[in-house]
């Protein structure tokens, strides 16, 4: 039989609950439940007690923040002002603008995103409900817009942003990728869609191509233009670079012009002079094989560009006459980028050791009748198809009683030659003179910014390019819009919260913006009535906390929820239980 017994230990009474039975003929406690103090088993009870909550729904705050910046920079009044909306229905801007909100958190075909946008406090700001929002009614309004518009409003709209956000960059850096789609080999109604050399490795499937120019820091997209994904890169900004040196020239302030920051892949010899023709100034990779003289200057000649902002890089500098201008050449070397690059070659140099060895020693064995000097040649080409390898092992395959025979040596001068004149070179070349080698080093170094505005187009969590889920040209322009729209409004934010000192990655932001979200609870009455209805945020983690302070998501809280967060779990059980404690005190 159960009872209870109270234990004093340290001055303090604690309850215990134990079943005794006979042992031997004596009294023995043979099963203790610790129950607390009587503070402890009170609390227990108003848990317990507490009627459970149900919870009904959940509504996502986090997409409001991207479209308060929207809203602060006037976005949907110049969308609107461009495609006035028909007599009924919503605006083309909140076509647009969900479309780019469901791209940076969500991204989805049109006939899921009225779904999401149900879970969102859309509807609440908007008053629309989700049935306006069909996949139909989506492309409906696609067909209105029109391409030669939308390219004046893509104009407008980064020339704005430019002066709203005060950006004022030095530079701008360009760069073009491919996205792959799933459009049909035998669809004729597209032309921009083709096959080409997919960056991704997905040469089976037609492509577009992405052009963009951003900005320095948080790669904000001032430039973005769609082409043909059969183009290679030269080619395409050959069919941009006029737009370019407009946008340009509407971004310069009138005290600096701007810089045009370039890869080798994007360059010829005719582009810069071309370039350099309408006064705009450059800082382009070149490459190293076309300038030979490059490589054979001694590292001994370079010096040290900036310790302390970059650490182990030294430079020689230099003029040489391109295209009929003089440019300034910096040759840069990296020790990192050197250590890096030898661990590579020295990795395919063994791999192709182990090849060449295996190989050769079938030759001897005459384990390989049918093979020839041809054939034991085309097979040695592939061995050897990595870089700087044919440099570094010299093979011959000679024939001998009728057999090919193989033999191959290593050229230690040709490492030790690759070592001191190639690995960890770059060189840049620039028509701005003034710039010191720091700087231009610099400038360049941030086209790591827009290989990151790349890799976040491709991330399929969020601000996804691909797949479009469209088949038209049209609809791919209009898709390529509000993608760059959905990175522009979150490279903004990221720019407004690391001013407000919250420095924060893109995939962390939209990740605890697109979790930070409302709970709808129904209370079942205590005596007879309708059930009573409460809202809380799910728990916050502080970076959550950080946005909920520094943004005005608060203010599309439910009116009965403070502003202040409210300690509730993202787990139900553990929600329903907090929330009880929380009503009984």
């Amino acid at each position: 039989m159960a009872s209870l017994i109270k234990r004093i230990k340290k001055g303090r009474a604690y309850y215990y609950i134990v079943e005794c039975q006979r042992v031997n003929g004596h009294p023995r406690i043979v099963k203790q439940i610790y129950l607390g103090t009587l503070e402890k088993i009170l609390d227990n009870h108003r848990c317990h007690a507490a009627p459970a909550a149900q919870e009904v729904d959940l509504t996502r705050l986090g997409p409001m923040a991207l479209w308060d910046v929207a809203v602060s920079l006037g976005l949907p009044e110049m969308i609107d002002r461009a495609f006035p909306k028909r007599r009924q229905g919503p605006t083309m801007s909140q076509f647009l603008l969900l479309a780019a909100l469901g791209r940076a958190f969500a991204p989805c075909s049109k006939t899921k995103l009225g779904a999401w946008y149900a879970k969102t406090a859309l509807p609440k700001e908007w008053g629309i409900k989700p049935s306006a929002f069909t996949s139909q009614h989506f492309w409906n309004a696609m067909e209105r817009i029109d391409l030669e518009r939308l390219t004046e409003l893509e104009r407008t709209l980064s020339l704005h942003i430019a002066q709203e956000e005060t950006l004022a960059p030095k530079a701008l850096l360009y760069d073009c990728t491919n996205y792959f789609t799933y459009i049909d080999t035998l669809n004729d109604r597209n032309s921009e869609a083709q096959r080409g050399r997919n960056k991704q490795g997905r040469h089976n499937l037609r492509q577009v191509g992405l052009a963009v120019a951003v900005t320095p820091d948080f790669h904000i997209p001032l430039f973005h233009r769609l082409y043909p994904g059969n183009l290679n890169d030269i080619t395409a900004f050959y069919a941009v670079y006029d737009e370019i040196v407009q946008r340009m020239h509407g971004l310069s302030q009138p005290s600096e012009e701007l810089t045009l920051i370039l890869d080798n892949g994007n360059m010829s010899e005719e582009m810069l002079f071309l370039l350099h023709d309408q006064q705009v100034y450059l800082v382009v990779a070149a490459s190293l094989s076309d300038h030979p003289e490059w490589k054979q200057i001694p590292l001994d000649d370079f010096e040290d560009v900036d310790p302390e902002r970059l650490p182990g890089i030294t430079a020689w500098r230099g003029k040489k006459e391109i295209g009929g201008y003089e440019w300034s050449v910096v040759v840069e070397h990296s020790t990192t980028l050197a250590a890096k690059q030898y661990h590579a070659v020295a990795t395919e140099q063994a791999k192709a050791i182990v090849k060449l060895e295996a190989l050769a020693k079938q030759l001897q064995r005459r384990q390989l009748p049918k093979a020839t000097v041809s054939s034991i040649t085309a097979k040695v080409a592939k061995i050897l198809k990595a870089q700087h390898l044919k440099k570094l092992i010299t093979v011959r395959v000679e024939s001998r009683e009728n057999d090919p025979l193989l033999i191959y040596s290593l050229n230690h001068e040709a490492l030790q030659d690759l070592i001191k004149y190639s690995l960890g070179r770059k060189a840049l070349i620039t028509n701005r003179h003034a710039w010191d080698t720091p700087e231009t080093v610099l400038s360049y170094r941030g086209q790591v910014e827009v290989e990151a505005f790349f890799r976040e187009s491709k991330d399929p969590d969020h601000l996804s390019f691909q797949p479009p889920y469209h088949w038209t040209d049209h609809k791919l322009h209009v898709h390529a819009f509000y993608c760059v729209v959905a990175l522009a409004l979150t490279g903004i934010l990221r720019r407004r919260l690391a001013q407000q000192e919250i420095e924060v990655s893109t995939e962390r932001l939209l990740d605890a913006l697109h979790t930070l979200q409302e709970a709808t609870l129904l209370y079942p009455p205590a005596e007879a009535g309708p059930p009573r209805v409460a809202y809380c945020l799910v728990r916050p983690d502080a970076l959550q906390k950080q946005l909920m302070e520094q943004l005005e998501v608060s203010k599309y809280l439910h009116p009965s929820l403070p502003v202040t967060t409210s300690k509730v779990s993202s787990k139900p059980k553990q929600r329903k239980r907090l929330l009880a404690e929380e009503d009984n005190t």
